[in-house]
């Protein structure tokens, strides 16, 4: 009686058809660990970029607080007018003349600040 071998294989020989899908089967295996891995060190990126944020935040300084500021104020207004009219002849051989000049200046300075409120006191927090 003679021996058929099994399916799939021809004198030790394995089709080329089962080589595909051993090769498909690997790399899918690969990409699936990849994959893993990436999502597994999302977290750790995340927290590293955070890190970097927050470092260069911390190196810019404080920002503006509306419950802790101050301002020093200077502010000069110059105002300058003149008018001038000349009427003359006609009635009563009237000649007039009338010149006008105003001169004004407002020169301000001062400090403006808030300190020692809480947000809670401002804002209702």
């Amino acid at each position: 009686m003679e021996v058929t071998p099994p399916r799939g294989l021809i004198k030790g020989r394995v089709y080329m058809k089962d080589n595909k899908a051993q090769g498909l089967l690997e790399i899918t295996l690969l990409i699936a660990v990849i994959a893993a891995a990436l999502i597994a060190m999302g977290v750790y990126l995340k927290r590293a970029v955070q890190g970097k944020l927050r470092s260069a935040a911390d190196d810019i300084g404080e920002q503006y607080s509306p419950t802790n500021f101050s301002a020093e104020i200077n502010t000069t207004t110059n105002s300058n007018s003149a008018s001038s009219s000349k009427t003359q002849g006609e009635g009563l051989n009237a000649a007039y003349n009338s010149t006008s000049e105003q001169n004004q200046v407002t020169t301000r300075t001062g400090y403006e600040g808030t300190t020692g409120y809480s947000d809670e006191t401002l804002f209702g927090n």
